[in-house]
């Protein structure tokens, strides 16, 4: 019989009883497929500090049948991705099978990619899918990140917003709302899904290198540098020299220390740099490593410790030497000679730009038919960038140890 109506009530003689699919043919005849309301129903968010999205509560319709998330949100987690992007969807499924027939909320996993698609919906036989959201799952991490959350709902063509009696093109109202926001950013403003993207990440990339010179591409891509801009990078290997970084192609810039020496990268290190607007990267939280440089110095009153590679901030001379020395003549012409000893320890550091604090002498002594002790000091010590001027109070015999340690 190709002709049916409804809905009628029973009579003695001719009861009238109607499957559950009249009623939802019915109804969506009359209530468009989507959501109601929008806004915050239904709503897909990610806390940024796990592998789940969340379901905020709200209601659904989908070819007559109703759905909704009461009470609490619901969580949906996420599988991790590999070793590439892809797009996953959040889904709403209607399946009518004898066997389901229910809607429930699903994540419908996408294809690993260099340029990942989200994948598609299902709608045939009986199974009919709206789409809440897209989430991009970044590759080798287990984190669902906020901006990586492209919200579906007002799309007339994968969801839209529930209508009664007349349907809405709500595609039409997405379109100009997208015409907006892209023209506030054309106008350099912020949108939401920026800020929170880059609250959650920053400017963080992987680097790669040739040699010394280090790179890395971020997304937004910045247009110029300007001074406080700041980079957070995954060193690729480690560096062997001065490393230079340049982002974006924007121009190689020599990395430092806050000493202003140059920087030191590791191998899978985690490095937040600063351009300075005067040429230079600065590394933060950098700059503590300990260096040292050992030498000898003479007799000399004063001298220079002269191209240090480094700041340097202490200075330690240590002296324990025996040596021969010759005091005065024989009456034959020959020689006498006297043991000298010298030993002790001298110790500077720089206390304050102009000042600096020493401690400790040196001590001569020479014995034989004559006595004699002399104490040695430093008279004045000056650290440069990367030098030291020293003076001591006396002059000292032989050859002293010293070492410097600077960052």
């Amino acid at each position: 019989m190709p002709e049916k109506s409804g809905f009628f009530d029973d009579a003695p003689d001719d009861p009238r009883e109607y499957p559950a699919r009249d009623f939802a043919e019915y109804f969506g005849r009359i209530i468009s497929n989507g959501v109601f309301n929008g806004g915050k129903y239904l709503n897909v968010s990610a806390s940024g500090s796990d592998a789940n999205v969340s379901l905020s509560t709200g209601a659904a319709w989908i070819n007559g049948y109703a759905y909704s998330v009461y009470d609490t949100p619901l969580t949906l987690p996420i599988a991790p991705a590999t070793t590439q992007d892809r797009i996953d969807r959040i889904v709403l499924r209607l399946d009518t099978s004898s066997q389901v027939r229910r809607i429930r909320a699903t994540v419908i996993q996408g294809t690993p990619a260099t340029n990942p698609s989200p994948p598609n919906l299902t709608r045939s036989g009986s199974v009919y899918d709206i789409s809440l959201a897209q989430v991009r799952v970044a590759a080798n991490t287990s984190i669902v990140k906020p901006g990586n959350i492209k919200d579906e709902r007002l799309d007339q063509n994968v969801c839209g917003l529930v209508n009664s009696l007349v349907a809405v093109d709500t595609s039409e109202f997405q379109k100009k709302w997208d015409e907006f926001i892209k023209s506030v950013e054309d106008q350099g403003f912020a949108t939401p899904s920026f800020v929170n993207q880059r609250v959650a990440t920053g400017d963080f990339s992987v680097a790669t290198n040739s040699g010394n010179a280090y790179s890395a591409t971020f997304n937004p891509a910045p247009t110029a540098l300007v001074a406080g801009r700041r980079f957070t990078i995954l060193v690729n290997a480690d560096s062997t020299g001065a490393p230079t970084f340049n982002p974006n192609n924007l121009g190689a810039k020599p990395v430092l220390k806050p000493n202003q020496n140059p920087g030191i990268f590791k191998k899978n290190g985690i490095y937040t740099l600063v351009y300075d607007g005067k040429g230079n990267f600065i590394l933060q939280g950098e700059g503590g490593d300990i260096q040292v440089v050992k030498g000898t110095i003479g007799a000399d009153l004063s001298g220079t410790i002269a191209n240090l590679p480094f700041k340097p901030a202490m200075l330690l001379i240590q002296m324990n030497v025996y040596l021969n020395e010759m005091i005065g003549w024989e009456k034959n012409g020959d020689g006498i000679y006297a043991r000298s000893d010298a030993y002790g320890h001298i110790f500077a550091f720089k206390a304050s730009e102009n000042d600096a604090v020493v401690s400790g002498s040196l001590i001569n002594t020479i014995e034989k038919e004559l006595r004699f002790r002399k104490e040695v000091s430093l008279k004045s010590v000056n650290f440069g960038v990367n030098f030291i001027n020293y003076t001591f109070s006396d002059g000292i015999y032989g050859q002293h140890d010293y070492y410097v340690l600077g960052t």
